[in-house]
C-alpha cells in the first residue's frame, strides 16, 4: 500500500489559502483541534495526478514564524515535527497574493529556513492580469529553485499544474533558496549552538535557532527551559545576540532587514506593471473607511446582519422546539412506556430534552457564520476590524472582538465560537469571557416576567427602563472584566493587531457552505456531546427520589385534598371523587349521593349562552350603528374580518360579553345546587373538575421537585443566596435553570402548582408570585418575597451569571475547561455580589 504523503498549506491570512484548500479538498474535509490547544485543525485528502495520495493540511493564516501568537505557536510546530499527533509535512504550499508578492515572500523565506520542499502558489492572478500586473513566474522559479505556479482558487484556474507541481516537488526535493546571512548572525548561531552543547545535537536546526534569536519569545526556548538551566540558556542568548549587536545591528530587527535584502534581489525585473489605474478597491475604501460614513454603514450592515439572525433563526428554532415537543408527547403517551415511568420519563425529559436543548441553537450558529462567511468572502470583515479596533483597543480587545461581542446578544454560543477569527489569542479568550455578558435571547423570559411584576409594584415606565437597562448591564460590566484579564491577569505583551486588507469581491458560495458547514458539525460534535449529557445528570437529580414512587404521590394527592376541600367547601371524599371520575364522559355519583350529569350540564349552559348571543348580538348592533356581523366578528376573534370600531369599544364589547357568559352560567349553577340540594362550590367543583385534576397534579410536581436531590440542595444553598433576599423558591429555580435561563420560568411555575407549561405572559404565574411571602420561621416571615429590589436582584443575577450550561461547554472547547471554570465561577460571584448589594441597598428605603 503506497503511503499517504502529508502536505501543508501555509501562508499569509486574506492570502486565498482556505478558498485553495476547498477547492483541493472540496466535501471530505476533517476539522478538529491541534494536540493540547485549541486552533482549529483542517485537513482533507487529495489525490495528485499520477494517484498519490495527500494528507492535506490547513494551517492557520500567519504574518510570519515569530510565534508571538499561538497559531504561530502551532505552524512552527508543525512544521519542525515536534507536534504530537501531526506528522512533519513531506511538501509545503505557501499560497503568495501575487500583488502583494514582496510582503508574503517574507514568510516563505522563512519556511524555507526548514528545509522542505516547497510549491509557490502566487493565487489571485486573475485580478492582478486585470490590474496589468505581469510575472515572469519562470524567472523567479529560476532564481527560487522551486515551482511557481499561478493560481486563481475562486475560480479554478491552475489548480491541475499545481497538483503537478506538487507531485514534482515531492518527488524531486526541490527546496527554496535560503537567504544568505551577513558573518554576525552566522556566528551568533554558532555561538548558541556550542554554549547550549548542541553543537553534535543536528536535531536541532540552525533555523529554530534563528527563531530563538530572532524572536522575543520562541517555542524552542520553552523547550529548552524544560532541558536546561534557564540561567545557562539566558547567558547563551546574550552571547549570541551580542555578535549581532557589535556590528551596530540590532537582533530582533536584523532578520527583516536581511530578508528583505533577499527578497528584493529575487524580485528585480521579475514584475511589470502595464496599466496604472485606481482600483475598485482603493475607490470603496474611501467610503468604507471614512471615520462617519464608514462608522454609519458598519453599524447599518451590523444592525441588518443581527436583525436577519434574530428574526431568520426565530422561525427553525421554533420548530425544533416543537418537533421534539411533539416527539417527546408520542413517546410519553407510548402503552409500552407506561409500567416504566423511569424510563419513560429518561427518554422524553432527558434523552429528547437534551437533545432537543443542543439542536435548538443550530439556527442560530448557522445563519450567524452564513453572514460571517458572507462578510468575510467580500473583504468587508477585515475593514469592520479596522473601524472597531481603536474603539476597543483600549482594553485589550481588537476589532474583530466586536462582531462575536455583538452576536453575544442573540445567542452567545455563536457568539464564543465566532471569536476563531481573532489571530491575537489574549484578545480571543478575553473576548470568549466577555461575550457571555451579553443578554442573549434566552435571559429575555425572565426580564419580561420580572418586569411585568415590577410594573405592578409601580409604573409601566420604571419597568420598562429597568428592562432596556438589563440589556446595558452586560456591556458594563464585559468591558472592564476584558480590561482587567488582558492587562491584569494575562500580563504577556499584546500582539500587534496586524490587519491584511483583501480586495472586494463577489462571495463564493461554496467556500461559505463549507464554513456555515463545519460550523455546525463543530457544534454538534464537541459541544453537543457535552450538553446532552448534563441535561440528562440535571434530568436525574430533579428526577429521583421521588418522582416514580406512588406511594408519596399518592400521600401528596390526599393531603392536598384535605387542605383543599374545606376551602371549596365540599368534603374531602366528594373532592377525590370528583378528580377520580375526571376522565369519564357520563355523571359522576358524589359520596353525598348527588347525581350530577355533566355533559347534560354543559349542554345546558352552550343553550342558554346561545339563545343569550344572538340577543346579545342584535343589541348591540343596534345600539353602536354596526351590522351584526362585525359583532359576531368581534365575539369570534376573527382578524380577517372588517372592523371599523376602535380598540377600546372592542375590548368593552368583548368584555361585557364575557360577563354575561359568567353570569349565566353561575345562574344554571346556582338552580341545578337548589334542585340537587348541594351547595354551588359543588355544582362548581364538579363541572370543573379537569381545572381540579390538575392542581392536585400540580402539587405533586411541585412536591416532587421540592424533594428532588436538585430541590434538596437548593434548600440546602438558601443561607448562601438569602443576603440576595432570595427564599429557597428562587434558589431552586436558579439551580434548575442551568442548563438555560429561560428555564427559571418553568421551574417557577412548577413551584408554585401551576405546571411546567408557564410561560412569562402567564397572568396565574404573576399572581401567585405577587402573592408569596415568606414563610413562618424565617426572618422575614409574612413579608412579600418579591419586592421592588428582589425582582431587579434577580434580573441583574440573571444578567450576569454563567446560567447557561452550552456557554460554558462551549468555552471549555475553545479555550479549555480551567477558562470555563474561571468564566462560571467570575460570572457567578460577580452575579451574586451584585444581587446582595442591590437587596440590601434596597432594603434600606
Amino acid at each position: 500500500m503506497a503511503k499517504t504523503l502529508n502536505v501543508a498549506l501555509v501562508g499569509n491570512a486574506n492570502t486565498g489559502k482556505t478558498t485553495l484548500f476547498n477547492s483541493l479538498t472540496g466535501l471530505r474535509q476533517r476539522v478538529g483541534n491541534y494536540p493540547g490547544v485549541t486552533v482549529s485543525k483542517f485537513s482533507g485528502p487529495m489525490t495528485l495526478p499520477f494517484g498519490e495520495q495527500v494528507e492535506l493540511v490547513d494551517l492557520p493564516g500567519i504574518y510570519s514564524l515569530a510565534a508571538t501568537s499561538l497559531d504561530e505557536r502551532v505552524v512552527i510546530d508543525v512544521l519542525s515535527g515536534v507536534m504530537e499527533g501531526c506528522p512533519r509535512p513531506d511538501a509545503i504550499v505557501c499560497v503568495i497574493d501575487i500583488n502583494n508578492l514582496s510582503r508574503n515572500l517574507f514568510l516563505a523565506t522563512q519556511v524555507a529556513d526548514l528545509g522542505l520542499p516547497m510549491v509557490l502558489a502566487l493565487n489571485q492572478s486573475d485580478l492582478a492580469a486585470k490590474d496589468g500586473l505581469v510575472v515572469n513566474t519562470d524567472l523567479l522559479r529560476e532564481r527560487l529553485g522551486v515551482p511557481v505556479i499561478k493560481i486563481s482558487a475562486r475560480k479554478g484556474t491552475g489548480i491541475e499544474e499545481l497538483k503537478l507541481a506538487i507531485s514534482d516537488v515531492v518527488k524531486n526535493g526541490d527546496r527554496m533558496k535560503r537567504v544568505e546571512w551577513n558573518s554576525a548572525t552566522k556566528e551568533a548561531i554558532t555561538v548558541l549552538r556550542e554554549e547550549l552543547g548542541l553543537a553534535e545535537d543536528q536535531k536541532v536546526s540552525d533555523a529554530e535557532l534563528q527563531r530563538v534569536i530572532f524572536d522575543v519569545a520562541s517555542p524552542l526556548a520553552d523547550r529548552l527551559l524544560e532541558k536546561q538551566d534557564l540561567e545557562r540558556v539566558g547567558s547563551a542568548l546574550k552571547k549570541a545576540r551580542a555578535c549581532i549587536r557589535a556590528v551596530g545591528d540590532n537582533p530582533h530587527s536584523t532578520e527583516a532587514i536581511q530578508r528583505y535584502a533577499f527578497i528584493r534581489g529575487m524580485l528585480s525585473g521579475v514584475t511589470r506593471q502595464t496599466k496604472n489605474r485606481k482600483s475598485f478597491t482603493s475607490i470603496l475604501d474611501k467610503i468604507l473607511l471614512n471615520r462617519v460614513f464608514g462608522f454609519v454603514i458598519f453599524v447599518a450592515i451590523m444592525y441588518a446582519v443581527f436583525y436577519c439572525l434574530y428574526t431568520l433563526s426565530g422561525i427553525p428554532m421554533d420548530w425544533i422546539e416543537g418537533q421534539f415537543g411533539a416527539l417527546g408527547e408520542w413517546l410519553g403517551s407510548l402503552s409500552s412506556l407506561e409500567d416504566m415511568p423511569i424510563v419513560r420519563s429518561l427518554i422524553v425529559d432527558g434523552v429528547i430534552a437534551g437533545v432537543g436543548s443542543v439542536l435548538v441553537f443550530l439556527p442560530q450558529i448557522l445563519i450567524l457564520f452564513f453572514f460571517l462567511g458572507l462578510l468575510e468572502s467580500t473583504g468587508y470583515m477585515a475593514r469592520a476590524a479596522f473601524l472597531m479596533d481603536k474603539l476597543l483597543g483600549w482594553c485589550g480587545l481588537n476589532g474583530k472582538s466586536f462582531v462575536p461581542m455583538l452576536s453575544g446578544f442573540a445567542c452567545g454560543i455563536p457568539g464564543i465560537m465566532g471569536a476563531r477569527t481573532i489571530e491575537d489569542p489574549k484578545a480571543r479568550l478575553a473576548t470568549i469571557l466577555a461575550v457571555p455578558f451579553m443578554s442573549c435571547g434566552a435571559r429575555m423570559p425572565v426580564y419580561v416576567l420580572m418586569c411585568a411584576i415590577l410594573e405592578r409594584l409601580t409604573n409601566p415606565a420604571t419597568a420598562a427602563t429597568v428592562f432596556v437597562c438589563m440589556y446595558l448591564v452586560g456591556i458594563v460590566v464585559a468591558v472592564p472584566v476584558a480590561w482587567i484579564y488582558t492587562h491584569l491577569v494575562m500580563k504577556s505583551k499584546a500582539a500587534p493587531f496586524v490587519l491584511e486588507m483583501p480586495r472586494y469581491q463577489l462571495p463564493r458560495l461554496r467556500d461559505v457552505a463549507l464554513r456555515v458547514w463545519q460550523s455546525g458539525v463543530a457544534y454538534t460534535k464537541r459541544a453537543g456531546t457535552i450538553i446532552f449529557a448534563v441535561n440528562v445528570i440535571v434530568w436525574a437529580l430533579l428526577f429521583f427520589p421521588y418522582s416514580e414512587d406512588e406511594a408519596f404521590k399518592d400521600g401528596v394527592k390526599e393531603k392536598f385534598i384535605a387542605q383543599n376541600a374545606s376551602e371549596l367547601k365540599i368534603s374531602a371524599d366528594d373532592y377525590a371523587i370528583i378528580v377520580d371520575s375526571a376522565e369519564t364522559e357520563g355523571a359522576v355519583l358524589l359520596a353525598s349521593d348527588a347525581r350530577i350529569d355533566v355533559n347534560a350540564f354543559n349542554d345546558a349552559v352552550a343553550d342558554l349562552i346561545g339563545n343569550d348571543t344572538e340577543k346579545f348580538v342584535a343589541d348591540k348592533a343596534e345600539e353602536l350603528q354596526v351590522p351584526a356581523e362585525m359583532i359576531v366578528a368581534v365575539l369570534e376573534e376573527d382578524e380577517e374580518a372588517e372592523i371599523t370600531l376602535d380598540d377600546d369599544a372592542v375590548e368593552a364589547l368583548a368584555e361585557e360579553y364575557e360577563k354575561r357568559c359568567e353570569a349565566i352560567r353561575e345562574s344554571y349553577v346556582a338552580l341545578n345546587a337548589k334542585a340537587l340540594n348541594v351547595s354551588e362550590d359543588l355544582i362548581a367543583a364538579v363541572v370543573n373538575r379537569e381545572d381540579l385534576v390538575a392542581e392536585v397534579e400540580n402539587r405533586i410536581a411541585e412536591e416532587c421537585l421540592v424533594q428532588s436531590y436538585l430541590g434538596r440542595f437548593g434548600r440546602f444553598c438558601q443561607p448562601v443566596v438569602d443576603p440576595c433576599g432570595f427564599d429557597w423558591r428562587i434558589t431552586i429555580g436558579v439551580l434548575a435553570s442551568f442548563p438555560a435561563r429561560e428555564g427559571i420560568v418553568a421551574t417557577l411555575g412548577t413551584i408554585f402548582s401551576l405546571g411546567n407549561e408557564e410561560d412569562e405572559e402567564s397572568d396565574s404565574l404573576k399572581d401567585k408570585m405577587m402573592n408569596t411571602v415568606w414563610e413562618p420561621g424565617t426572618p422575614r416571615e409574612g413579608t412579600p418575597v418579591f419586592t421592588i429590589s428582589v425582582l431587579i436582584g434577580i434580573m441583574v443575577f440573571f444578567a450576569l451569571c454563567g446560567q447557561c450550561l452550552a456557554e460554558i461547554v462551549v468555552i471549555a472547547r475553545e479555550s479549555s475547561w480551567k477558562w470555563a471554570i474561571i468564566a462560571w465561577t467570575q460570572m457567578t460571584l460577580l452575579a451574586w455580589i451584585a444581587a446582595v448589594l442591590i437587596y440590601q441597598i434596597g432594603s434600606l428605603f
